[in-house]
């Protein structure tokens, strides 16, 4: 789901040897909220795959979006370059259904 609206390749420290945010605080903060977003996919995924709840007819996407827009909501004081990444995932999460 994460990788339907964020490309995960766009980790900012990725360059000059995986050193590429080591002096921007700005894309310090992108790989940390991405990293956040994209640990909770995972967990829930791992969680719902082990309790069988896809074939319990609840809707997964929306738990993530839910646990999503919570992480945002706790980390956007916290980021302060990084609001419009935020909003950008905000976006995108208000228009999945």
């Amino acid at each position: 789901m994460l990788k339907d609206f964020v490309d995960l390749a766009s980790l900012k420290g990725s360059g000059f040897g995986r050193f590429g945010a080591f002096l921007s605080r700005k894309y310090r903060e992108n790989d940390y909220l991405l990293g956040r977003l994209h640990a909770l996919e995972r967990l829930v995924d791992i969680i719902c795959d082990c309790a069988d709840v896809p074939n319990k007819g609840i809707n997964i996407t929306e738990i993530k979006k839910r646990g999503f827009l919570r992480v945002l909501d706790a980390e956007e004081a916290h980021l302060p370059e990084s609001g419009s990444l935020i909003a950008a995932l905000r976006a995108r999460m208000a228009a999945l259904k």
